[in-house]
């Protein structure tokens, strides 16, 4: 009997450490993470969890006078010591967040601050995260770099990182983009690997069925806003040697410019997607971006001349095609003109 009461109180006493230990570890977060966000963090609950482990619910971080949303919420964190790592005889955590929500507002002031700053240092103390696991992850991006602003509503979002003890990581990143109404527009998705300061492979795919929500995007490459259409892009981008090249995809379909809407390339929008259009009403244009990482550079800038780039010469080569398909005893200037004409019928 007595060794059974021995046993209870035993079982009590490590409850109790536990409560005193997981509520010192939460008031310490946070105070850590109020004096990090410059508000008032809360955390609902914190627990110890086998074999080595803690789980944190309910991580709050309230929005302050000014702000549209709160910048960030989560339902629970679930860090753990990577047995792997463990194994390997390296520390190492896992990380698993469920259901954040993260408000980000991407304005002018913040793309200036931060333009030129390059890769962020590697962590140099603590344990390092070998794993990282989000699911039902919700982000809304306002950005205001672009007129008239464009809103990102990505939900369902589901992500996945690891890195082995060998510096080798891989990661992915999916979700479905809704309009304000709760009305689904399309997906984003993302993959890559890379080894740690050495190379990074990133390969992106954006469909999109309303390109009015990102019209403003469209303004910094040609000067004139599309007023209808869907549009898919992908993105293969390969990071090495402080060189950063993507080579870029876009596919329009049922593109449509208000009328006599003009572009920076000399041409109203319209005749140029008829133009550079195919029998099946799809405009395709492939481009390069490359630039330096930590030079003083707006790679939204390098990419928008890129396009333009790339539209001049597909429009010189479309004219020329339709030059060649007149008759050749007719006057160039002729030519060209019922040409054009006959791209605006």
């Amino acid at each position: 009997m007595k060794k059974w009461i021995g046993w209870i109180i035993a079982i009590f006493a490590l409850i109790a450490i536990s409560q005193v230990v997981t509520s010192s570890m939460r008031s310490g977060l946070e105070q850590s993470l109020s004096q990090a966000c410059y508000r008032p963090v809360t955390i609902r609950s914190a627990r110890v969890i086998l074999p080595v482990g803690i789980l944190l619910t309910g991580i709050d971080v309230p929005k302050v006078k000014g702000e549209v949303a709160a910048p960030f919420s989560v339902e629970a964190i679930r860090a753990t010591l990577s047995l792997n790592g463990l194994g390997q005889g390296q520390a190492a955590a896992a990380l698993e967040i469920r259901s954040p929500s993260v408000y980000l507002e991407w304005t002018r002031e913040l793309k200036k601050a931060i333009r030129g700053g390059g890769l962020l240092p590697q962590q140099q103390a603590g344990v390092p995260v070998s794993e990282l696991t989000i699911q039902n992850g919700h982000v809304i991006l306002k950005d205001e770099t672009v007129l008239p602003p464009s809103t990102w509503d990505l939900q369902q979002v589901k992500a996945h990182y690891q890195i082995s003890p060998q510096q080798n990581y891989e990661y992915s990143i999916s979700g479905i983009l809704f309009d304000d109404s709760g009305k689904e527009q399309g997906t984003l998705t993302v993959d890559g690997s890379g080894v740690v300061d050495q190379h990074l492979e990133i390969h992106s795919i954006l469909e999109h069925s309303d390109v009015r929500k990102i019209s403003g995007y469209f303004r910094d490459v040609l000067g004139a806003m599309p007023d209808q259409g869907s549009l898919k892009m992908e993105s293969r981008i390969t990071i090495k040697n402080g060189v950063a090249l993507a080579h870029n995809e876009v596919t329009a379909e049922n593109l449509r410019f208000p009328v006599d809407a003009q572009t920076t390339i000399g041409m109203d929008g319209n005749r140029l997607v008829q133009l550079l259009s195919d029998a099946e009403g799809k405009f395709h244009l492939a481009f390069n971006v490359t630039g330096k990482l930590g030079e003083n550079m707006d790679w939204s800038d390098l990419a928008a001349s890129a396009m333009r780039e790339t539209l001049q010469q597909a429009m010189a080569r479309g004219i020329q095609k339709a030059l060649e398909s007149n008759n050749d005893a007719m006057p160039a200037s002729e030519s060209l003109q019922n040409s054009m004409d006959s791209l605006g019928r």
